[in-house]
């Protein structure tokens, strides 16, 4: 195992895809914490840990991905990388940086081009 000492959250509805990237990034040193819905992050952010990267899914069901990053920056939990993750090629990332995204990641994961875009 490596010891890359980054803190992530990943948020996604998905529950098969939250365990699929806690298992993989967490084998590459990773500390992870995972949440399937955009609300629950919320509450964890609001205790201000220690974050690195969050990784968010764009679709889902109760907050979109877009929504999440505007609710936490407009109450100030969090201002570092915001990684948002869509298979939608159609997405205007220019609102997106716009409201302090930082970049895009496209779905379906290439993992290991997630792995080393993450340990960046």
């Amino acid at each position: 195992m490596n010891d890359i000492n980054k803190n992530l959250v990943i948020v996604d509805d998905e529950i098969e895809i939250l365990e699929l990237l806690q298992d993989l990034l967490e084998d590459e040193g990773f500390s992870i914490q995972t949440f399937d819905k955009a609300e629950a992050a919320i509450e964890y952010l609001m205790d201000k840990p220690k974050v690195d990267i969050i990784l968010s899914d764009y679709h889902m069901k109760e907050i979109d991905g877009l929504s999440f990053l505007r609710k936490i920056n407009a109450e100030k939990l969090y201002s570092g990388k915001f990684y948002l993750c869509t298979g939608d090629m159609n997405f205007d990332s220019k609102e997106f940086k716009d409201i302090g995204g930082t970049d895009i990641i496209t779905k379906p994961y290439d993992i290991d081009y997630l792995i080393e875009f993450l340990k960046k």
